[in-house]
């Protein structure tokens, strides 16, 4: 989609979001909206790609990491104070 339509197609989501009473949503939000819903194919692909991969190492056993500890990590990494 080319630049213009883009443009357009947001303008006419983004009105269209508000026109409902989506009021509270900021601009960031309403265009992360939009991009969301308008994936191009490889991006739609590459995302059933990741969630499929996700769910095979669920499957597997695979649990993941403690978000409290990512957290603490990228916290003490960047010299942020501890959560209260």
């Amino acid at each position: 989609m080319a630049t213009q339509e883009q443009i357009e197609s947001f303008h006419r989501f983004a009105t269209e979001q508000l026109r409902k009473g989506s009021h509270a949503l900021s601009m960031s939000e309403l265009f992360d909206l939009w991009e969301t819903q308008n994936l191009t194919p490889e991006e739609y692909d590459e995302n059933v790609a990741a969630i499929r991969a996700s769910i095979n190492d669920m499957l597997a056993g695979e649990t993941g990491r403690d978000a409290a500890q990512v957290i603490h990590e990228v916290r003490t990494e960047l010299n942020l104070p501890s959560q209260s």
